[in-house]
């Protein structure tokens, strides 16, 4: 019976209906087809609704890495189905079936459709990619916030004769050095995360997760130096808790890798990342996983910066600035937003903390210029950030100069400045150039040694 009124009129079994087409290949820009059903009955595309209370309907909650492809447009009139296929957002070739249905809700029939993908498509993250950057992207926040935090006694106390004969900034069991480090390790594992659930599916993200991961690893090594490093994700570290039926990520078994080192790993990352990214200004807050070349770019100059490979970063830092996607601004020396300086940067409950900012770039390439031994050079630079931001500097001393700026402006990388730069010995406790490896940390992880001075 098939719901017509007219009885004896039997309707086709599986496999006995005609179509004008049993297959269709769709091109990456997609298209319409239409498929002739050979039959004067009536035939459904989906289980005809006055059946339907004998099915029971189940939903899938979708945890898709990638959004899922735009689905396939079908409809069908008097025995007449069209087909509308977009173009495709996807890397994969893909396949899928519309089956036909008859009045008693049997499939007798369905017609292959054969997608081609785009291999140069660049998805974009599902609900699971989106929550496992979100989660890095929160975490980087915290651990910021709190170097933020610690960074400021640097710049009120760092040369001051009660800081020359004070006791140590900080402890091992700072609540912030703790929470800033933590933070640091929480984000980087949930990158490395997707960037293994990236390599083991359609491998297109590699060198934008592997930009985050290196901006990660360069502020968290930058404030402790030798540190635990690895690019990839262990499964191993996923650890089942019987008593919260829940799986939680244990600390690193990874040794302590040499500072030194981790930034040669870093400079190695980026320079392969580079050229697979898209020179353009980024936008870290309408895309946030989509990093720019500029972004990478400063990165590695600044990689090169903490080893004093001071002429490989000079070209770097003189493309960022040759390109023009930021300049200066003449704001407060002390504030940054997401302006026009703004390279990278996070919230964190609402307020805004640089990580890459473009006075910075104008202050590194004024370095590399004094170690290139071109200070005239460096001095235009110094003073174009001067004029901008309303400040007077003594430039006797290049150096000194530039130091005296990044104390000014609160830069992210005063500290690091320092370091390398040998100009802690105004402070004591020079040592303090380098933070305190929290108590913690050292318990949980024997492969793990104290910095020195603590």
């Amino acid at each position: 019976w098939d719901n017509d009124g007219i009885a004896g009129n039997e309707m086709e079994e599986s496999g006995e209906l005609s179509l004008s087409l049993n297959e269709i290949d769709v091109p990456i820009e997609g298209g319409e087809f239409t498929v002739v059903i050979n039959s004067e009955k009536k035939y459904y595309l989906e289980i005809p609704s006055f059946i339907s209370e004998n099915y029971e309907d189940i939903y899938a909650v979708s945890y898709s890495l990638y959004e899922e492809p735009i689905p396939i447009e079908k409809a069908i009139e008097k025995n007449v189905i069209t087909i509308k296929v977009a173009e495709a957002n996807f890397r994969k070739d893909l396949s899928s079936s519309i089956n036909i249905y008859n009045a008693r809700g049997h499939i007798v029939a369905n017609i292959k459709v054969n997608r081609r993908g785009n291999s140069k498509f660049l998805p974009k993250l599902g609900d699971g990619g989106m929550q496992m950057m979100a989660s890095s992207l929160i975490n980087m926040g915290t651990a910021i916030s709190c170097q933020t935090t610690l960074q400021e006694l640097y710049y009120t106390k760092g040369t001051s004769e009660k800081a020359q004969n004070h006791h140590p900034f900080y402890t091992p069991t700072n609540s912030d050095i703790t929470t800033s480090w933590m933070f640091y390790d929480y984000a980087i594992r949930s990158l490395r995360k997707l960037k293994h659930k990236d390599e083991n599916s359609l491998s297109c993200y590699q060198p934008f997760i592997d930009t985050h991961i290196a901006l990660a690893y360069y502020l968290f090594s930058s404030r402790w130096g030798n540190i635990p490093f690895s690019m990839n994700y262990s499964d191993e570290l996923d650890v089942y808790d019987p008593e919260t039926h829940g799986i939680y990520q244990s600390t690193y078994p990874y040794p302590q890798v040499s500072e030194i080192d981790v930034l040669l790993g870093l400079e190695k990352v980026l320079t392969e990342a580079i050229p697979e990214l898209e020179d353009k200004r980024y936008d870290g807050f309408s895309d946030r996983l989509l990093v720019s070349k500029d972004v990478a770019r400063t990165l590695l100059a600044f990689v090169y910066c903490s080893q004093k490979k001071y002429s490989m970063a000079l070209p770097l830092l003189e493309q960022v600035i040759k390109r023009r996607n930021y300049h200066l601004e003449k704001t407060d020396p002390t504030e940054y937003t997401n302006n026009a300086e703004c390279i990278v940067g996070v919230y964190y409950k609402k307020k805004f903390f640089p990580c890459l900012d473009y006075k910075d770039v104008i202050l590194h390439i004024a370095e590399c210029l004094y170690h290139t031994g071109n200070a005239d050079k460096a001095k235009e630079y110094i003073d174009q950030l001067c004029v901008h931001k309303n400040l007077t500097i003594d430039q006797t001393n290049v150096l000194e100069a530039i130091a005296s700026l990044h104390n000014r402006i609160k830069s992210p990388s005063y500290i690091n400045f320092m370091r390398r730069n040998g100009l802690g010995g105004s402070l004591k406790w020079v040592f303090q150039l380098l933070w305190p490896i929290p108590d913690e940390v050292l318990a949980q992880n024997p492969n793990m040694k104290q910095n020195p001075g603590y």
